[in-house]
């Protein structure tokens, strides 16, 4: 609550009561500097009291997970240089969740600085894949495909992501696309075969930005 309300004089008064800064909030919630992200001089103040942008909860998710989201690519840096990794918090996939600007910049940087693109989610966390699996897992193309985010998509199939991987865990799981070529032809030419190969053999994430597609090509008149 202080940290959303950018109490400062609170979070002080926290911190000389012993708080621990880099505890998790909940199971599945990371510390307080998650919720400061947001706000590049609050995330100074954390920064500056030692937070640590890799602090997790239960699940594998951190401040820096919520940055990459939430943040501007400014603070996002910045975290890096407070010693963030790429390696932990699942940072592509909550990227590709990101609503705000500069959302296909962050998932450059993101994979240049070592984000695996086909990667599932939890794959290297089974703490957390174990807690999760049940909902069914996916790559960020899976993410980026279910929310019909077709730059998304096109950024992370030039960056080599692979169509024909499966998610895991869930009794649906399924490539995002049977055949890659089906998808390229989607986000491309969008032909009438495709659409049909797509709504018969696409994984259920996919079926959102094969409508996308469907509605694009219908506006354009084609």
């Amino acid at each position: 609550m202080a940290t959303d309300n950018q109490d400062l004089a609170m979070l002080d008064i926290l911190l000389q009561g012993g708080w621990d800064i880099n505890a998790a909030i909940e199971w599945c919630v990371p510390p307080a500097l998650a919720f400061a992200v947001e706000d590049a001089a609050l995330t100074n103040w954390f920064l500056q009291r030692g937070a640590d942008p890799n602090a997790k909860c239960f699940l594998d998710i951190t401040p820096l997970s919520a940055a990459v989201q939430y943040a501007s690519i400014a603070t996002i840096r910045k975290l890096f240089e407070h010693g963030g990794s790429i390696t932990d918090g699942q940072l592509l996939h909550y990227a590709v969740l990101r609503d705000r600007e500069e959302r296909v910049e962050v998932i450059r940087y993101l994979v240049s600085k070592g984000s695996q693109v086909n990667a599932v989610l939890y794959q290297d966390s089974p703490r957390s894949f174990e807690q999760r699996k049940a909902l069914g897992l996916g790559t960020p193309l899976h993410a980026a495909a279910e929310r019909g985010d077709l730059s998304v998509v096109h950024t992370l199939i030039t960056m080599s992501a692979d169509p024909s991987q499966t998610a895991r865990g869930s009794l649906m799981a399924r490539p995002v696309l049977s055949l890659q070529s089906s998808l390229l032809g989607v986000y491309t030419s969008m032909e009438r075969e495709a659409y049909k190969v797509a709504f018969r053999e696409a994984h259920p994430y996919f079926k959102p930005l094969v409508e996308r597609c469907s509605q694009t090509r219908g506006s354009n008149g084609k």
